[in-house]
């Protein structure tokens, strides 16, 4: 942003949010890690992408996740890190193209509308600071690296679950592989 366009901006910005800026920036971080889903944006971007996918039809009839994510997760009983691992391959089947489409489309009309300004704000003059920002989430590389078009952020830095291809049909299918970390 240029100063006079950062200027502008920040004026949209309540005093409040404008002095959490201001104390992250005299602190001259080198290096910064932002967690995605509740601190860049509101809700969670991979729960909320598979249950877009599934009401779209994008998630293979046969995937045991199909039925099993339908449910809640509470309504299942289960803790979220239960839940996140069963989201596992839900996406066999599915060429990588496709799946990086419908996380562009899903980000786009469900997530952006809800990037809180100051933290959008925040990266920006952080990136002008020649600061390194990084993002991580438990939720699937491909939202996840949809959403941090938004931030400037490139692709390499971040950490969302991790994709693996299988050839199936002689075309690059999507599977997920979880980290093991704690439950959120």
């Amino acid at each position: 942003m240029t100063s006079a366009k950062a200027q502008s901006f920040m004026t949209s910005l309540t005093s409040r949010q404008t002095e959490f800026i201001e104390t992250v920036l005299r602190l001259n971080p080198r290096i910064a890690t932002f967690d995605c889903d509740g601190t860049l944006w509101s809700g969670d971007a991979g729960e909320g992408f598979f249950a877009w996918e599934l009401e779209q039809g994008l998630v293979s009839k046969e995937s045991p996740a199909r039925s099993a994510r339908a449910t809640p997760t509470t309504e299942r009983g289960k803790s979220p890190k239960t839940s996140c691992a069963g989201n596992g391959h839900h996406a066999p089947g599915l060429r990588e193209e496709v799946v990086k489409q419908a996380c562009d489309t899903y980000f786009a009309h469900a997530v952006a509308p809800n990037i809180f300004p100051e933290m959008r704000e925040l990266i920006e003059r952080l990136h002008a600071s020649a600061c390194d920002v990084w993002a991580v989430s438990s939720s699937n590389q491909w939202i996840i690296r949809s959403g941090m078009r938004h931030f400037g952020i490139p692709p390499k830095p971040h950490s969302g679950r991790r994709s693996g291809y299988r050839k199936r049909r002689n075309q690059p299918t999507a599977s997920f592989e979880f980290p093991a970390v704690p439950a959120k």
